[in-house]
């Protein structure tokens, strides 16, 4: 049996069809534009970081890399939650991992053997 629910009717996603006079081929949802401007970011300081990303060609490093991050973020789902509730619920779980958990401590001491006789049978019954 199928229930419909209407939830989806209330989550409009907002879209920009234009930025300024610029008419956009395709529809961008402001957080993929966030995401792409934090990948351009990421681009520009592993540029000054490490000399040698510089010698990646620029329509890879500033399109490609940004975009492919950006479309990873948005799609990918990691315990049911996008990439970046992940890692937030993550860095907040790290303080406090130690606190709910038992600690067994193990001992020095000799275990000792202990062996069991069941004597079940029918001829060790008798006393």
């Amino acid at each position: 049996m199928t229930l419909k629910t209407y939830e989806r009717i209330w989550k409009v996603e907002k879209k920009f069809y234009s930025i300024y006079n610029l008419t956009l081929p395709v529809p961008i949802v402001p957080i993929e534009l966030g995401f792409f401007a934090g990948g351009l970011a990421l681009v520009f300081v592993l540029g000054a970081i490490v000399p040698a990303f510089k010698m990646v060609p620029w329509i890879i490093r500033f399109g490609i890399l940004p975009y492919a991050g950006t479309r990873f973020l948005r799609k990918k789902k990691f315990d049911g939650k996008n990439p970046i509730k992940f890692l937030a619920d993550y860095i907040l779980f790290l303080p406090q991992k130690n606190k709910g958990r038992e600690l067994f401590h193990s001992s020095d001491k000799l275990e000792q053997k202990l062996c069991l006789n069941w004597k079940c049978s029918s001829r060790n019954m008798n006393p």
